[in-house]
């Protein structure tokens, strides 16, 4: 039976994969300017969901989620 979940997002077996996955992802002695390049040259995936962040959190988005989580009505 199909979970429908990609091979990709199954997780790591052991810390030793994940020691060497950080490893390769985040390296001392990297620049400001090399962080969050979210440009042409960015995962496909990763720059949609930033461009869908920007175009969807509107000034009335906030104001909602203010007055849904900031009222006294959340137990």
């Amino acid at each position: 039976m199909s979970t429908g979940v990609p091979q990709s997002s199954n997780p790591l077996s052991n810390l030793d994969q994940w020691e060497n996955f950080v490893g390769g992802r985040y390296k001392e002695g990297k620049s400001e300017s090399e962080f969050r390049q979210y440009d042409d040259k960015a995962t496909p995936r990763v720059a949609e969901f930033y461009r869908s962040n920007h175009v969807k959190q509107t000034l009335y988005y906030v104001l909602g989620k203010e007055k849904q989580y900031f009222g006294l009505a959340r137990g």
